[in-house]
């Protein structure tokens, strides 16, 4: 329900649910009705009834970024990475977080851990990785490499069949990268 913006349902289908991964979407339902304190409480409910689970973890660091204590979302999303390894979108969060810290060498290396993982994923999954990373490259002046990302994110749109929206930061990562290489056509 929730991938499809259908809050409502969502919440009905999960009332009365107590387990960590009920708590964790009731947690991103609360930040979809901008409650952050609320999303918060239900992330940290989330973490406590399963502290070995990827998805409250990530569900709690959307909702400390939310209430703007960003080394907190990165400690938690770092912490969802760290219990499922294979996360492909745990590792586009960590790269996400990363990056916009500042910390460009650590987002490198987790764009490119997200990548890898995300293949094996959705086609949306992976357009999301390729994005990051194409972002971080660009931040670190690799805008050839920055542009092949950013394009291997169409592709993994194109490919999906109409079940993934483009990443809306798709298209300025792609006119960010032309324009860096002068390369604006008419």
């Amino acid at each position: 329900f929730l991938s499809r913006g259908n809050v409502e349902d969502a919440e009905a289908s999960l009332r009365g649910a107590s387990d960590a991964e009920s708590l964790a979407l009731h947690s991103v339902i609360a930040l979809a009705r901008n409650e952050a304190g609320n999303a918060i409480e239900l992330g940290r409910r989330a973490v406590d009834a399963a502290s070995d689970s990827s998805a409250a973890h990530l569900a709690l660091s959307y909702a400390l970024q939310a209430a703007v204590d960003l080394d907190g979302a990165l400690d938690s999303a770092r912490r969802a990475a760290a219990i499922d390894p294979d996360n492909g979108y745990a590792w586009t969060r960590v790269a996400e977080l990363e990056s916009s810290a500042g910390y460009f060498r650590d987002a490198l290396v987790s764009a490119e851990k997200a990548v890898e993982k995300s293949l094996a994923l959705t086609r949306s999954d992976s357009a999301r990785a390729y994005t990051i990373l194409g972002f971080v490259r660009l931040t670190r002046m690799e805008t050839g490499a920055a542009l092949d990302a950013f394009r291997e994110a169409q592709d993994a749109v194109r490919g999906s069949a109409g079940s993934a929206q483009a990443d809306p930061l798709l298209p300025l990562g792609i006119g960010l990268a032309l324009i860096r290489l002068n390369r604006l056509g008419g």
